[in-house]
């Protein structure tokens, strides 16, 4: 299921990107740099994607934080 998310954010940031790079070969003057500003939020979350922990590692740590959950849950089981 993570891969069906991670795919699909790749696929519509880079078709973000596309459509914001013919609207560039559209625009004139003052008018291309606002239509470049819009490919800001594409690509940093293109890097965030690439750069943000793996899907291994987020599996780890959520595994990680339900054991410390169970551990909590059954000491204060034990003190009632």
């Amino acid at each position: 299921m993570d891969k069906i998310f991670y795919y699909g954010a790749v696929l519509v940031n880079l078709i973000f990107v596309a459509v914001v790079l013919f609207i560039l070969t559209e625009t004139r003057g003052n008018e291309t740099f606002f239509a470049a500003l819009m490919l800001l939020p594409p690509l940093l979350s293109l890097k965030a994607i690439y750069c943000g922990p793996d899907m291994e590692e987020r599996r780890l740590a959520k595994a990680v934080r339900k054991a410390e959950l169970k551990a909590q849950l059954a000491k204060l089981e034990k003190g009632q």
